[in-house]
């Protein structure tokens, strides 16, 4: 089986029930393994839905629980 492609999505809870959802498809390059174009993607996306849920890059994230409150 050759992977030519991934399709990573996330979806952020927000404040008053809304959710935020960020996705990308990325093509795997020849020579590139899946596991990095994932971690490619995975990156991006985390950093789209920081950026866009109105998060600072250089500061430090902040863990939530499985419930979304902080640890």
């Amino acid at each position: 089986m050759k992977i030519q492609t991934i399709n990573y999505q996330r979806v952020q809870g927000l404040p008053n029930y809304s959710n935020l959802k960020v996705g990308v498809v990325v093509q795997v390059e020849e020579g590139e393994s899946p596991d990095e174009a994932f971690e490619k993607a995975r990156v991006f996306v985390h950093a789209k839905i920081r950026l866009l849920s109105g998060e600072k890059l250089d500061q430090p994230r902040k863990e939530l629980d499985s419930y979304g409150q902080e640890e």
